[in-house]
Order: structure tokens, then sequence, then C-alpha cells
């Protein structure tokens, strides 16, 4: 067991390396901003004939000093059970202002309800 402290002076590098990390995870800032959306009985996504999308302008509340991650979960779907259900939700045009979120579908899909949760996580130095 090689990885194992010698002896007292290696346990205490190793507490005192250990709360270093802790600290620094601490201290780490994290902004967090979530919000969603629901799109009900939209013509475009409910006609069932080729590729369509739904564009969702998303403005932070805060302008932040660098672009965060964005992410997203469909929470609720409501499609015709007569055919496939194809859809997708992609995160476009991220800045530090915000984001536009596609929700699209294609083929014979018909998508007459879905709502979208999304989250904009920043970590680092603020």
């Amino acid at each position: 067991m090689s990885d194992q402290p010698k002896n007292l002076l290696d346990v205490l590098a190793s507490i005192q390396c250990m709360e270093k990390r802790l600290s620094e995870l601490e201290t780490t800032p994290r902004v967090v901003e979530a919000g969603e959306f629901e799109i009900d009985e939209d013509p475009t996504l409910a006609n069932g004939k080729g590729g369509r999308s739904f564009k969702k302008e998303i403005t932070y509340k805060r302008s932040w000093s660098e672009t965060p991650n964005v992410y997203t979960a469909i929470t609720a779907l409501n499609s015709d059970c007569k055919e496939k259900t194809r859809v997708e939700v992609v995160v476009d045009n991220k800045s530090n202002s915000g984001c536009t979120i596609l929700v699209k579908t294609w083929d014979n899909s018909e998508i007459y309800h879905v709502k979208v949760s999304w989250f904009a996580i920043l970590e680092g130095n603020l």
C-alpha cells in the first residue's frame, strides 16, 4: 500500500492539501439561474409535416462576466400517439446575457404541448 502516509509529517501534509482543496471548493463562486417555458398548441409543431422548430429567446436576470453553460430538460410532453414522437431541444447563441432555446420536431410527429426547463450555470471567478 504505497499510497498510505509513511509518517506523521506525511499525514499533516495530506490534511493540509485536503483543507486547501475544500477551501477552494467553498470559495469558488457559482451562479445558477433557472427558468421554464411552455409551448401549447403551436401550429408549427403540431402540423406533422417535415422539419419544424419553435424558438424561445432567454434573457438572464443579470449579465455575467463569462458565458454560462446552459442545460435543458423536457419536463412535460403531449404528442400524437398515432405516430412516433420526435423532439429535440437545442441551446443556441449562448452569451453572457442570454441564449436561444430551440424545440425541434420532424417527419410526421405532432407535438401539442411541451414544457422545457433550463439551467444556466457559471462556475469560477466572477
